[in-house]
């Protein structure tokens, strides 16, 4: 048995590092490929996103420790369902497993590349360990009109 011991440390709106952004290539990807960066750091604390091309929101965390922490574990995002133009496939999770992480500061975030990934409504990032769940949190996601132009 793990210890469970999760500590949220940070929610909302995040930016990236200046460094060690590039995508992974991923096949368990509804896109193909997974946003990686070096670290995040939270500009507003918020669970009310609007969505808008280039903003980023999830979660920072630290979980368990490297004694007995978990070895491997998952965020999930569960959404509205979204369909991918390109392949036509449509998905209402995105699923990452992590090895490794325990006693860690961690961060997942999701960034609106592509306007029909701009859906209204409930998104939870979820982490679990040995097939239960030990955080959630919600967002409330928002997308009027002019939100899907795009930055200014």
């Amino acid at each position: 048995m793990i210890d469970n011991n999760i500590k949220l440390l940070e929610f909302g709106i995040f930016s990236k590092s200046s460094a060690g952004n590039y995508r992974e290539k991923d096949s368990t990807s509804p896109v193909g490929y997974y946003l990686r960066t070096d670290y995040v750091d939270l500009i507003q604390e918020t669970t009310k996103v609007f969505a808008r091309i280039g903003v980023i929101f999830g979660i920072k965390y630290f979980i368990g420790d490297r004694e007995n922490g978990p070895d491997h574990y998952a965020c999930q995002l569960s959404h509205p369902p979204l369909t991918n133009p390109s392949d036509g496939s449509s998905f209402d999770r995105i699923v990452e497993v992590k090895s490794g992480m325990a006693g860690e500061i961690s961060f997942d975030f999701f960034e609106f590349e592509y306007e029909w990934e701009m859906q209204e409504g409930i998104w939870c990032f979820e982490i679990i360990a040995d097939d239960t769940s030990i955080l959630k949190k919600n967002f409330t996601i928002i997308t009027p009109d002019e939100t899907k132009r795009g930055p200014r």
